[in-house]
């Protein structure tokens, strides 16, 4: 009987003596050594890594896995994220790809397509040279699982709130939001921060109430009562050393948790920046502006811009995020030594802040 398994699994043409054959990862032995046996061994693995590979391949049949994964660590860096779906080759010397983020698509497999955006320090990081970096958000496409991945992110995290967001139905639960695709194809993304489409839009009414609120707190004695007055209760955070309060219109932060005074108070408007022209007003400022004065001019400080003073409320330093768009630049000699200044002809706050010196 001729030797099957030797003719059948012979080197490559050309191959060195006693080199490793291409079966050689299975762990058989060398093709001159294969008896009928080896063969068979050889036949059953390759048949049972065949149906591995097949099944891998399968649309949907891991779906359920890796969102659970997504959901439960809530991945906030690239490499953590790469961990569950795979890696994503980012290219680092594209200045685009190092920066910002990327999209990938794949040919096989329960996932059809992913997109990450970085959180980058533009002054304190260099990420053409990090291989792991923040992430500002995440979206992965699955090519099937639909019903499912929406009875295991209710059964994890609860009922969901019912959106729409580019004229497509969304279905947020927490910070992880769901949307159908074709068929029964759905996508998962994942915000570090809040999106601006998440909130619903104020009215004119709602918004003038919402900054009625801010006027009123920053006019009297500012501690523990009136800030649970102004924003509901306090709950404090897993590491006990601060607490936040949630409500439709605000998101709210104090630090440390028991202070009658906190040190820290973070107001963070939800949805779109608030208008605050009045409340800008009434802080009494003969000429309000911002400016800015640090090393990479990344601050930027309320000041009175004849006194160049910042602004104390009830023995606070106020600062504030706001939204740029209204900003104008003021000629370098107006503004602070080394420094910009600006004069908003309207002011949006996204972020107020309250600091004790």
């Amino acid at each position: 009987m001729p030797n099957l398994a030797a003719a059948t699994a012979s080197p490559r043409s050309g191959s060195k003596s006693g080199s490793r054959s291409e079966f050689s990862h299975f762990g058989n032995p060398q093709p001159s050594r294969l008896r009928l046996g080896g063969w068979r061994r050889f036949t059953r693995r390759l048949v049972a890594a065949t149906g591995l590979l097949l099944a891998a391949a399968a649309p949907g049949d891991e779906s359920a896995p890796l969102l659970d994964r997504l959901v439960a660590t809530e991945p906030d860096r690239l490499v953590a994220f790469e961990q569950i779906v795979g890696p994503l080759e980012r290219d680092r010397s594209d200045s685009s790809e190092a920066w910002y983020g990327l999209e990938r698509s794949r040919e096989e497999g329960p996932i059809a397509r992913l997109s990450v955006a970085f959180l980058v320090d533009h002054f304190h990081e260099d990420p053409e040279t990090q291989r792991d970096l923040r992430l500002r958000h995440w979206t992965v496409e699955f090519r099937q699982g639909w019903s499912e991945a929406k009875a295991n992110l209710e059964r994890a995290l609860g009922p969901p709130e019912v959106l729409t967001h580019q004229l497509r139905p969304t279905l947020r639960y927490g910070k992880f939001f769901l949307k159908q695709g074709a068929e029964t194809a759905f996508e998962l993304s994942w915000f570090r921060q809040e999106p601006e489409w998440a909130v619903p839009e104020r009215t004119g009414a709602e918004a003038e109430a919402a900054e009625n609120e801010l006027i009123a707190l920053l006019a009297g004695r500012i501690d523990r009562e009136r800030l649970a007055g102004t924003f509901g209760d306090f709950e404090p955070e897993g590491n006990g050393r601060c607490a936040s309060s949630e409500s439709p219109r605000w998101r709210v932060r104090i630090c440390p948790t028991e202070a009658l005074r906190p040190n820290s108070i973070r107001v963070d408007v939800r949805g779109e920046p608030l208008p605050a022209n009045r409340l800008i007003a009434s802080l009494g400022l003969a000429d309000p502006g911002i400016v800015s004065r640090d090393v990479h001019l990344a601050s930027r400080d309320l000041v009175d811009l004849q006194s160049m003073e910042e602004v104390l409320i009830d023995g606070y330093e106020l600062g504030a995020w706001y939204d740029e768009s209204e900003f104008e630049p003021l000629p370098f000699d107006q503004g602070p030594r080394g420094g910009m200044a600006w004069r908003p002809s309207h002011w949006l706050i996204r972020v107020l802040f309250l600091q004790l010196p």
